[in-house]
């Protein structure tokens, strides 16, 4: 079936089935890309950061295929030949991480994945859906094509227009600013001591959150073992790798007992990381806004995987038969890599904070 729209090429994608956008135009919604960009490149994760941003601040999104050649036909783009690349020359991770970073407010649920091609090779894809109003404009710092600290104090708006892409006019920005200033006020001076506080609150909850659902997991994996102290498999599950020779000494109440007050800190410091989502006051609140985000809903299902694998008599059951002990890690996994950001996000804003 041709390809005609946005859906039907990531449907297309998906399949592994890239051959399909082949002979489509570059649009609004459409990009193609010989080469994947490279990521050492300063100029080219600065174009990354452009491309993505004018899709984030269109009505429909769009998508962007690396690794398509075009050919130039009646002044438009056509996608012309697959030039796939091979799986690991690019690192689908630090591409998502470059976009949370480069692009603010860091657009929500794109996606960056392979469409497979065979024998190793494949074509990258990131589709950027539709942005809530409220978050628009995307905005990026100025290129500047060369290493070194990001700017914070110049702004570029990338808006897509046809098969390219314009930064609006400093004119066009300064009245939508004059637009937003009339109706919301004078900007005020931040606070850079509540900044920080706030910072450091977020970053206590949320490692509270994170240590104290592993205590919990742990505590009922040990309640498992005890009634099967020989399960191999509850055995690689748990953190200590020392487990099976002290099982017998482990009193059932104890682990019962840390298991309740484990997952009653678990709650409160989420409690504590949604109230903190309206005390975010500093420059780039967006992108703290962002990892608060990750952190609550992250949060919310690593507690409730953990409470619904109690220790009761049937928590074997749980474990092997649902999978819940191998959910709770993997989501304990994305949590701890939504804190590291965060961490790395704080540090760049104190030295933001540092040249002020």
């Amino acid at each position: 079936m041709r390809v005609t729209n946005l859906d039907g090429a990531r449907s297309a994608l998906r399949a592994n089935n890239p051959s399909a956008l082949l002979e489509l135009e570059e649009s609004d919604w459409l990009d193609a890309k010989r080469q994947p960009y490279e990521l050492k490149n300063p100029g080219q994760v600065e174009e990354l950061a452009k491309d993505v941003a004018a899709f984030a601040n269109t009505e429909r999104g769009g998508l962007l295929v690396l690794g398509i050649s075009t050919r130039v036909e009646g002044g438009r783009e056509t996608l012309a030949q697959l030039v796939p690349v091979p799986r690991g020359s690019v690192d689908l991770d630090q591409l998502r991480k470059l976009i949370r970073e480069r692009v603010s407010p860091a657009p929500r649920n794109v996606v960056v994945e392979w469409s497979d091609y065979g024998q190793g090779s494949a074509i990258v894809f990131i589709y950027v859906p539709p942005q809530p109003p409220g978050n628009l404009p995307h905005v990026i710092a100025a290129p500047v094509k060369k290493p070194g600290q990001i700017d914070p104090r110049t702004t570029y708006v990338p808006i897509r227009d046809g098969d390219g892409t314009y930064v609006l006019p400093r004119t066009d920005v300064q009245r939508y600013l004059a637009a937003g200033w009339a109706a919301l006020g004078r900007p005020k001076a931040p606070n850079h001591r509540r900044d920080r506080d706030v910072l450091l609150a977020i970053l206590r909850a949320a490692g509270e959150l994170k240590e104290s659902c592993e205590k919990a997991e742990e505590a009922s994996l040990t309640l498992a073992l005890v009634q099967n102290p020989a399960d191999p498999e509850l055995q690689a599950r748990h953190p200590d790798p020392e487990i099976a020779v002290v099982i017998d000494q482990i009193p059932k109440a104890a682990s019962e007992q840390q298991w309740d007050a484990s997952l009653a800190i678990a709650r409160d410091a989420h409690d504590r990381l949604a109230r903190l989502r309206e005390k975010v006051l500093i420059d780039g609140p967006d992108e703290v806004r962002e990892h608060l985000s990750c952190f609550i809903n992250l949060g919310q299902g690593l507690i409730e995987v953990v409470r619904q694998s109690p220790p009761v008599n049937h928590y074997h059951d749980v474990v092997l038969n649902n999978g819940k002990a191998m959910t709770v890690y993997k989501i304990s996994d994305r949590y701890a890599a939504c804190l590291n950001e965060f961490c790395d996000t704080a540090r760049t804003i104190r030295e933001i904070r540092t040249t002020e």
